[in-house]
């Protein structure tokens, strides 16, 4: 999957930050959608509470004490709360899945409604993850939920396969206010905080989440079976930078559209004072292209380009899905575009979704086995080289084991 990360050049930081110091982590509770992290229309609302009554009764039984379970209404507000305390501990590193461009895009994220004086850094999801840092240097002690002793994990010491610490990545879903078709999940930590508003849904956010505070676990119940959470207080410092090899990972960067020689000098500059090589051969780091967006020949400046859709699938239907497949291969002329992969991919707790891949030679840059995260995806491939033709198909070992199951 591609994504980008889009930067202002109207200070230097900007890219100095990611380019030498690695990503950049923002509270939750500083993005503009304030419900983010606060689930609509939670699911699974009544195994929730018999599983934290279940767990309350034990913990009752440990302290002899005589407590009456909490209500409906006192259920729901303590989720509620937990809701809010939860979302409070995550940073989130965000991104855009995918290379289609939007004029509004470029005027939020680079903060220039001009769309002149920005940029955006693209890599892969799959470089992206293996530019995280997979080990502690220094495992701690796990220890119990204790809301009146937080700890912190220094920001060195993160990776995503401790016990004590988080680090999540995936795509967001967007919540549908009314008449929604899908409830979400409400008993995880970090689930909730892939949920924002469908107002945002126009992002396509690919995220990476860290919750230095505690490790995601389903949901610690009071004595009444109220669901509880802590609080960090984080008012003096909101922003967290996860160390990452970000140069290394950072396949191109791309101009806004309408910047000129003059934004693409200075960027060409700051990137050689920061030590990354510029250019399109194999002893530069990365390229620096023009926007799809500036009037310039789509074919004539990538080897590829590549969609998503799916996200918006709220009802898990196949219809959904095969309506956007009909329109990835109606989308672009094929004798520009003679090879299209469209590639499913899914998993338990991100359902499936499409991603389409246009090349612009019938010999693909990417291998059809290339595409997903085979550890934690199932994976089908189409590769198309005639509309009208039956395409070529891999698919992953989890993919062909999930056939196998449902009888397929």
């Amino acid at each position: 999957m591609i994504v980008r990360r889009y930067r202002s050049l109207s200070e230097k930081r900007q890219l100095e930050t990611y380019f030498t110091e690695g990503l950049f982590c923002n509270h939750l509770t500083n993005f503009d959608d304030k419900n983010e992290g606060i689930l609509q229309h939670p699911g699974g609302y009544n195994s929730l509470k018999g599983a934290l009554a279940a767990d309350s009764m034990r913990k009752r039984q440990r302290m002899d004490e005589d407590i009456d379970v909490a209500s409906d209404e006192e259920f729901q507000e303590a989720l509620d709360q937990y809701h809010r305390d939860s979302r409070r501990q995550h940073f989130a590193n965000c991104w855009r899945l995918g290379t289609e461009e939007k004029d509004d895009i470029w005027k939020c994220y680079t903060q220039d409604d001009e769309m002149k004086s920005g940029c955006a850094v693209e890599t892969t999801v799959g470089q992206l993850v293996a530019a995280l840092p997979s080990r502690p240097a220094i495992q701690d002690e796990v220890g119990g939920f204790d809301p009146d002793n937080i700890t912190e994990t220094s920001e060195w010491n993160l990776s995503f396969t401790t016990d004590t610490c988080d680090i999540r990545f995936g795509t967001c879903r967007y919540q549908q206010e009314e008449n929604p078709t899908q409830d979400q999940p409400a008993g995880w930590n970090a689930a909730i905080t892939f949920f924002k508003g469908e107002d945002f849904d126009d992002e396509i956010e690919f995220r990476i989440l860290v919750n230095p505070f505690t490790n995601n676990g389903f949901i610690e119940s009071a004595a009444d079976g109220t669901p509880v959470a802590f609080r960090p207080d984080l008012e003096e410092d909101p922003f967290r930078k996860l160390p990452a090899a970000t140069e290394w990972m950072t396949n191109r960067l791309i101009l806004a559209p309408n910047a000129t020689e003059k934004e693409r000098d200075k960027v060409e500059s700051w990137l050689n004072e920061f030590g990354v090589a510029v250019g399109s051969g194999p002893d530069s780091d990365l390229e620096v292209i023009e926007s799809t967006d500036s009037g310039t020949t789509l074919q004539d400046k990538y080897e590829y380009t590549a969609e998503l859709a799916g996200l918006a699938n709220y009802d898990g239907s196949v219809e959904h899905l095969e309506h956007a497949m009909g329109q990835f291969l109606t989308k672009r002329d094929w004798d520009v575009w003679p090879v299209v992969d469209l590639v499913e991919i899914n998993s338990d707790n991100a359902g499936t979704f499409l991603e389409a891949y246009w090349h612009r030679s019938e010999d693909p840059v990417f291998e059809m086995n290339e595409y997903g995260h085979h550890d934690i995806q199932r994976v089908w491939v189409r590769r198309f080289t005639d509309p009208t033709e039956e395409p070529e198909m891999w698919k992953n070992t989890l993919a062909e084991e999930a056939e196998e199951d449902s009888g397929e």
